[in-house]
This record gives C-alpha cells, sequence and structure tokens, in this order.
C-alpha cells in the first residue's frame, strides 16, 4: 500500500524502492517470526526488518542509479535502522497485550 501511495504522489522510483525496502523486510521479519526457536526477540526483529528494509532501498537506488559509490551511506542508514527499529520494537512490544486482548474479543 505504502509502495502504491509513493508512485501516486512521488512516481515509480520511489515507489520501486519502497516497494523493495517494504517486501525485502517484511519477508525476512515473517521467517523470523515462524521459526520454532527464533533466537531473537520482537525488538530484535523489528531491528532487523528496518536495517533489511534501508539495504534493500539502497540496493535499488544502486541498481536504478548505476552509482556503487552509494553503498558508502550504509553505515548512515544502519545507524538509522537501528533506532527506528528500536523504537518501532518498542511501540509493538508495548501494544502486543493490548492487541492480543482485542483480537480474542473478536474471536
Amino acid at each position: 500500500v505504502k509502495a502504491l501511495f509513493a508512485l501516486i504522489t512521488r512516481g515509480a522510483v520511489a515507489s520501486l524502492l519502497s516497494f523493495s525496502g517494504g517486501i525485502c523486510s517484511l519477508l525476512i521479519m515473517a521467517l523470523l517470526l515462524r521459526m520454532k526457536k527464533c533466537p531473537f526477540s520482537i525488538m530484535g526483529i523489528s531491528i532487523i526488518g528496518a536495517i533489511i528494509h534501508n539495504m534493500a532501498q539502497l540496493g535499488a537506488s544502486v541498481f536504478i542509479t548505476k552509482t556503487p559509490s552509494l553503498i558508502y551511506y550504509l553505515p548512515v542508514l544502519i545507524l538509522f535502522s537501528l533506532v527506528s527499529g528500536l523504537v518501532t520494537g518498542i511501540i509493538i512490544k508495548t501494544l502486543k497485550p493490548y492487541l492480543q486482548k482485542i483480537m480474542e474479543k473478536k474471536l
């Protein structure tokens, strides 16, 4: 949905970047959540998802622009991924009990 919104409001390149980051992070986080003995907490999975999201967008940017030197931006992206993944993980951890109660009531 975010990639479609990016397509409408900012164009094809923004949509491709949004889609590549979103789909890669979604797949990795889904695989981690489905593991029987996942070594990561929800906080860790959130951070990994943010890192994968930014790495996929960076990879798509390098592919589109044919500018490999964009890879030098990776340390900055990882730093921001750690922060945003941590914030998202805290929000999820805080809201999870409330969301579970809501889901139990609907079932």
